[in-house]
Order: structure tokens, then C-alpha cells, then sequence
């Protein structure tokens, strides 16, 4: 009974485990992004003053 249960357990567990840091990679990516946008379209404000 508990082979049984670690075996589908463990892969079920390590596959969540890798989404979620693709999940927080790519939303750290996506971040980085919308801020280095957003201070580009307030940095042209700065240079042209």
C-alpha cells in the first residue's frame, strides 16, 4: 500500500514543484518587462525636458 502510494506521489509532487518555478520564472520575466516598458515611457518624458 505505501509503495503504491509513494509512486504516484512523488511524481505528482516533483511535477507541481517544477510549475510552480516555471509559474514564478515567468512571472518575475513578465515583471521585468512591464517595468522596463512603463520606465521607458516615462524616461522619454525626462530627456525631452
Amino acid at each position: 500500500m505505501l509503495k503504491t502510494y509513494t509512486s504516484w506521489f512523488v511524481p505528482i509532487s516533483i511535477a507541481v514543484t517544477i510549475i510552480f518555478a516555471i509559474m514564478t520564472f515567468a512571472l518575475s520575466v513578465v515583471t521585468l518587462i512591464i517595468r522596463a516598458k512603463v520606465n521607458k515611457k516615462y524616461d522619454r518624458g525626462k530627456l525631452n525636458a
